[in-house]
């Protein structure tokens, strides 16, 4: 008798099968749900990830010109008044050049100081500018400072107060004086305003001081400069305190003749936030009053200062 081999039958796995229609849709449905969740928390993440770097890189730049001020003994102004940038240039390079102050500045018929170019009173270097300007555009010659000496082969070394990210040098009215694109903040620019150009020098209590970064766009307004005329997203005040003068003047009605200046005796460094937008609004005829927030609007509440304490300008209490 034969044995024969008996083989089990092979086994056939079970057939597979897809999702359902029904099934996908309601994957689907969860993932849009826990997205919908989930969106909010990561955009208010990277939000505040961003406020940070703003906070830190508006910190920096304000260290740099205490650096400046500790080295030269004067904060550098802005270019508002021409007096105060030859007293500010003789008092901090006693051996500069005669051709150098020239080629900023001149005298008209009575003596006083203007400015070479553009013409007169315009500032030749408008407030997103300066900060490059005197952080990182000074020859480091006692002499020539802003030339670097008669030589067109050879200069001196920079004297730089920051290490400016050359990516973000932009110079939007091309006049070869950059200003520094802030962080996340669109196509705006850090304003750096010196306390003593917290004042509109014409005195215009309907401009209180319009300070931007750009060409002169506005023949009503010598001295503001805006890098567009149609866009007032980039103009930009300084901002007044809830500090009362003391003491206190007669005869305005204007909270800005009745408080202090936020750092009245130093500098203020504005970033118009991620919105790009520093809240000028033409219609406010009074200043902007800080902590308090007085004349906000939703532009500003996203502005970083030196001086908001590493938060949003309506995050102080």
């Amino acid at each position: 008798m034969s044995l024969m081999s008996h083989r089990s039958p092979k086994s056939h796995p079970a057939s597979r099968r897809g999702f359902t229609l029904v099934e996908m849709l309601v994957v689907i449905g969860i993932i849009a749900v826990l997205a919908a969740l989930l969106l909010p928390a990561v955009m208010y993440a990277v939000t505040r990830v961003r406020n940070g770097a703003i906070v830190l890189e508006v910190k920096q730049l304000a260290d740099a010109v205490e650096s400046y001020k500790k080295d030269k003994g004067d904060y550098p102004p802005s270019f508002r008044d021409a007096d105060a940038f030859v007293r500010h240039v003789r008092r901090c390079y006693p051996k500069i050049a005669p051709g150098e102050l020239a080629l900023y500045v001149t005298t008209n018929t009575s003596g006083q100081y203007v400015w070479v170019t553009p013409p007169n009173p315009t500032p030749v270097i408008d407030e997103g500018e300066a900060l490059v300007f005197w952080l990182g555009s000074l020859y480091n010659d006692p002499r020539y400072p802003f030339s670097g000496g008669p030589s067109t082969t050879t200069k001196p070394p920079r004297k730089t107060y920051y290490d400016f990210n050359a990516t973000r040098l932009i110079n939007s009215d091309g006049d070869a004086y950059p200003s520094y694109l802030a962080k996340y903040a669109k196509e705006t620019c850090y304003l750096y305003i010196d306390s003593r150009s917290y004042d509109n020098p014409k005195n215009d209590v309907l401009d209180l001081g319009r300070f931007s970064m750009g060409s002169p766009a506005d023949s009503s307004d010598t001295y503001a400069t805006f890098e567009n005329s149609t866009d007032p997203e980039h103009w930009c005040r300084p901002y007044w305190s809830n500090t009362a003068r003391q003491p206190q003047p007669t005869g305005s009605s204007l909270f800005r003749d009745m408080v202090l200046p936020m750092n009245g005796t130093t500098f203020q460094i504005i970033c118009a936030g991620q919105d790009g937008n520093f809240g000028y609004d033409a219609a406010d005829i009074d200043a902007k009053l800080f902590p308090g927030g007085d004349r906000y609007n939703d532009a500003d509440n996203d502005n970083i200062t030196n001086f908001s304490r590493g938060k949003l300008v309506d995050e102080i209490p």
